[in-house]
């Protein structure tokens, strides 16, 4: 699955996983890295409403609307 950027920018790849302990389907797997970039920053878009998901200095992940 790719993702794009809502400005238009580079995607990113999914590492959608299923772990080998049980069967069905399982969330998609995003590193988070690979969502904010080298900004720190994400924006989600989620029924049309924007959501901004932030590492913090600590590490810590905010998502704030």
């Amino acid at each position: 699955m790719t993702v794009r950027d809502p400005d238009g920018g580079a995607a990113a790849e999914s590492t959608a996983e299923r772990p080998a302990d049980g069967p069905g389907p399982h969330p998609a797997r995003w590193d988070v890295a690979t969502l904010c970039g080298t900004t720190g920053e994400a924006i989600l878009v989620h029924k049309g409403e924007h959501y901004r998901l932030r590492v913090t200095a600590r590490g810590r992940l905010i998502l704030t609307k």
